[in-house]
């Protein structure tokens, strides 16, 4: 058996304790930040489904999407601190004619309506990106507005899905941006 003592081999061992500490406080904060964002993508991508489903409970009415370029261009991005870190447009619906452009419309539109907010730590925008989406929803189907208020249920049970300590967070439907 050999031992080896640190003090004989002229070994001194010099730590900083709060440079670690905080190395390890940076290192955490990142893995939660991480999480959190994984949650927010999760929470986006079920709104996102929500709001694609054919059919859903209660009373909503469903527009018929023809070439499927409103359903394409139903989608999000998702922002840390300014940059894309996620972003969901998926070709689908109707006779496919109009999925090439329902996608790319849905993608400029997520990027204009994002501009003024993506330098926030964490941004999604959520989008029906189609001009006549609105139209749609004023002759009463639901094209985007029940997924939106569904969102902050979806991302309620993300998060717990996350952190399970539903004390740590509060989340409330504004019209503040």
């Amino acid at each position: 058996m050999q031992v080896v003592k640190l003090k004989e081999m002229g070994v001194k061992v010099v730590t900083n304790i709060d440079k670690l500490i905080a190395g390890a406080k940076a290192k955490a904060l990142e893995a939660i930040e991480g999480k959190i964002i994984e949650a927010f993508r999760l929470a986006l991508m079920d709104a996102v489904g929500y709001a694609k489903q054919s059919s859903r409970e209660g009373s909503i009415k469903r527009y018929k999407d023809q070439t499927g370029a409103l359903s394409s261009s139903t989608g999000f991005n998702l922002y840390r601190s300014g940059e894309l870190v996620h972003s969901y447009f998926q070709g689908e619906g109707g006779d496919g004619s109009g999925h090439g452009s329902g996608v790319s419309t849905g993608q400029r539109v997520a990027e204009e309506e994002s501009s003024d907010l993506r330098e926030r730590w964490i941004c999604g925008v959520m989008v029906a990106g189609m001009h006549y989406a609105a139209a749609v929803e004023a002759k009463g189907y639901d094209v985007l507005t029940a997924a939106e208020f569904k969102l902050p249920e979806f991302l309620e049970g993300r998060l717990k899905a996350v952190f399970g300590n539903s004390e740590a967070f509060s989340i409330t439907r504004t019209n503040e941006y």
